[in-house]
Formats: structure tokens, C-alpha cells, sequence
């Protein structure tokens, strides 16, 4: 009986196809991992820097990604949640992204009206023991109202799973124009600077 090893070496080219297998693995864990932003360029590639929904053109800066939800609504999420000045706390909960909920209403509401609904909004979050903030803005010859003021934790009563609890805003437009915005102090800046450059389309 010889004394040689009986192991049998691996072909070079087994060994070339396990390391193209390889590499092929890692590059698809990649592509899933960043799945999210690879969508959000080919999204930007496709429509540009705006989403249209009804007469309405939504800015969309190359850092936000929309997510359409149909029936006259889309979603734009920020894809690099703003950086906190403090330093990550131990148990590295993780940064909401923020978002903003676009939707159409049925009908239109008259400048008019519009202080109703401000009214109507600051009224629930003052008995919810909330002080109310509005900020408003004008584009086009319509009026949006926006309410503002509590907690996402506080207004659905979720325990505090993020690293700092953003700030839920309804907004109403003299027009059908509806949002909903959901983004911490150190994102909504720029939500504020999409919503200031909506356009209304004639």
C-alpha cells in the first residue's frame, strides 16, 4: 500500500469557479444591503429631482428615496438620517429615517377653511397635553398649514425604539394637497426646504 496522501487536490479550475462563486455572493450581499439606495438612484436616473402627484411637483433631493404607494399617494424617506452633534448613546438604538407623506384629499378646502383645520389640529393635540406648533408656507396661490408639536412615541403610544423620538407634523393645503411629516429636529430642516419648493402645476 503506498504511503502517498490519497487527498486529491482541487482542479484550478474548481478552485477559479469557488472563487467567482464567491465573489458573486458578496457582491449580491452588497447589492441587498444597499438595495434601498441603488433603487433610489435608478429612481432619480428615471424622474429627476421631483415626484408629480395630482398638479403637484414634490422636490426629491438625491438623498431621499420615494416609495410609491398608489391611489394618488407617495412616500419620500431619507436615506442618510442626519448625524447627531451629541455622541451615540450605549445602546445604539438605531436614527429614524424621516419621511414625508404625500396624499391628495377628495376635495378642496378654501383659504377660508383652512383655519379650521389648524384650529381643529392645535385643539387635539392641546387636549393630548401637547402645545401646538404651526408653521405655514405659500406656493402658487395656495396656502399650507402645518401642526406640529408631538412626539411619535407620545402620539401612538409606542415605547421609544430610536435614538431621539421625532416630531409628527399634519399638513393641509387651500388646495387638495395633504402631508404627513415625521422626522427628528436635526432632519426636518430639510423637510421643511422640500415642502417651501413645492410646486403647483396649472
Amino acid at each position: 500500500m503506498s504511503g502517498k496522501s490519497s487527498l486529491v487536490k482541487p482542479s484550478p479550475k474548481f478552485a477559479s469557479v469557488s472563487l467567482l462563486l464567491l465573489v458573486l455572493a458578496g457582491a449580491l450581499l452588497i447589492v441587498y444591503r444597499h438595495r434601498i439606495r441603488i433603487e433610489a438612484w435608478f429612481w432619480h436616473l428615471r424622474h429627476g429631482e421631483a415626484v408629480a402627484i395630482g398638479g403637484y411637483a414634490i422636490p426629491v433631493p438625491r438623498n431621499w428615496y420615494v416609495s410609491d404607494m398608489g391611489l394618488e399617494t407617495e412616500t419620500l424617506v431619507r436615506l442618510d438620517a442626519q448625524e447627531t452633534a451629541r455622541p451615540r448613546p450605549s445602546n445604539d438604538k438605531p436614527r429614524f429615517p424621516a419621511t414625508v407623506n404625500v396624499f391628495l384629499s377628495s376635495f378642496v378646502l378654501s383659504k377660508e377653511n383652512l383655519p379650521r383645520f389648524t384650529s381643529l389640529e392645535s385643539s387635539l393635540l392641546k387636549k393630548a397635553g401637547v402645545e401646538p406648533i404651526v408653521r405655514t408656507f405659500e406656493f402658487d396661490g395656495e396656502t399650507l398649514s402645518c401642526v406640529g408639536g408631538d412626539t411619535f412615541s407620545h402620539a401612538t403610544g409606542a415605547p421609544l425604539f430610536y435614538e431621539v423620538d421625532p416630531v409628527v407634523w399634519t399638513c393641509r393645503s387651500s388646495g387638495r394637497l395633504q402631508l404627513s411629516i415625521i422626522a427628528t429636529d436635526a432632519d426636518i430642516m430639510q423637510a421643511w426646504d422640500i415642502i417651501s419648493h413645492i410646486v403647483r402645476k396649472s
